[in-house]
């Protein structure tokens, strides 16, 4: 059988028992969501994948530092968070991360708020973004961030770790 690599698995998230000792499963990408939601069914990841699979871990096992970093693995952008369980099972949980954040009109927000989200710069003050994980809030906020940048221009500098999106500007 024709081994297939990762990018080609429609992962939103990709767990990876670094011990080696639980077969890998993911949790598949809604296609044609706003910011490319989860289902909520985890599956097994296809044996055809076992090689990439198998080479990730090896890598992981081997360079993961701390307990969270983002990563590129051949050509995919990866948040990765390590957790240890009760039973000693050490895992790789693995998030896609887009190239690019969506544009503002593709967050799935009511259309007579962008209005208002795009002034949310133009004055002093913090803006709060919170959410349970999952939810889009490193998505909006860099959406948000590219907008303004694209309609004011200027300089932006993030402060997150691990970096998830890679923004040019």
């Amino acid at each position: 059988m024709p081994q297939k690599k990762l990018h080609e698995l429609p992962f939103m998230d990709i767990y990876l028992c670094l011990n080696g000792e639980v077969p890998a499963h993911y949790r598949q990408t809604i296609s044609g969501k706003a910011g490319g939601h989860a289902d909520e069914l985890d599956k097994d990841v296809p044996p055809d994948f076992s090689d990439d699979v198998a080479s990730i871990t090896a890598f992981l096992r081997e360079k993961f530092i701390g307990d969270e970093m983002g990563l590129t693995y051949e050509g995919i952008r990866l948040r990765a968070a390590k957790v240890t369980t009760a039973g000693g099972l050490i895992w790789a949980a693995m998030r896609r991360i887009n190239e690019e954040p969506p544009k503002l009109e593709k967050l799935g927000l009511m259309p007579a708020l962008l209005p208002h989200v795009r002034k949310l710069g133009e004055r002093d003050g913090l803006i709060l973004i919170c959410g349970a994980t999952g939810m889009g809030k490193t998505t909006t906020s860099c959406s948000v961030l590219a907008d303004w940048l694209e309609q004011y221009g200027g300089v932006a500098f993030t402060i997150e770790d691990p970096v998830e999106y890679d923004l040019e500007g």
